[in-house]
């Protein structure tokens, strides 16, 4: 009696462990699926210019002071890269690069497809630091 009662305790320990390893793949399958189903997003910049000369960027945004209500600016490969707007949406993009072209600036809408769900957020939230850190190592 005594010894069914072990076999029945060890093939209930034995039968816990293969369900907690089956639980634990599932949840990782999972959240690994969840990440990959998050699909890739366009985020909007209208450039201005890239700088290697910052008073020439100053310069720029002093003149525009009055049609642009903020810039964003990144440095990549020696150069100040100057973004009038940062946008989910490419008519606003559009929109804003008509009004600068009229003022006689050459602007360069750019389209970036993004797959990390955080920087989508914080860019829908109107925060761009981590989007800029992405632009400036991509």
């Amino acid at each position: 009696m005594k010894k069914g009662r072990i076999s029945a305790v060890l093939f209930g320990l034995v039968l816990s462990v293969v369900y907690g390893v089956i639980y634990i793949k599932y949840f990782e399958i999972s959240n690994a699926k969840a990440i990959v189903d998050f699909e890739a997003v366009s985020i909007f910049t209208n450039q201005i210019g890239a700088y290697a000369n910052i008073e020439k960027m100053e310069e720029t945004k002093g003149k525009l002071k009055d049609e642009i209500a903020s810039f964003n600016q990144y440095s990549k490969d020696g150069l100040t890269f100057l973004l009038s707007i940062i946008t989910l949406s490419r008519e606003e993009s559009e929109a804003q690069k008509t009004k600068l072209n009229e003022l006689g600036y050459n602007v360069i809408v750019k389209e970036y497809k993004i797959q990390d769900e955080s920087i989508f957020n914080e860019v829908n939230q109107g925060s761009y630091d981590n989007f800029l850190l992405w632009l400036a190592s991509n």
